[in-house]
């Protein structure tokens, strides 16, 4: 994470789930340490959901 997020945020249901919860430009952001991948929140529940559904 080069980029200084405004908030570090805290979710207990990503809680132990290798994930990191940011706000840069007022928006959410995931970053998932072990992938070493970012995802904007919206789209990182859409995909969770569209696999639980499934």
């Amino acid at each position: 994470m080069r980029k200084r997020p405004k908030y570090l945020l805290f979710c207990p249901e990503l809680e132990g789930m290798n994930t990191i919860l940011y706000v840069i430009n007022n928006e959410v952001f995931i970053y998932r340490i072990v992938e070493m991948e970012k995802y904007k929140l919206d789209d990182y529940m859409k995909n969770r959901t569209a696999i639980v559904d499934s």
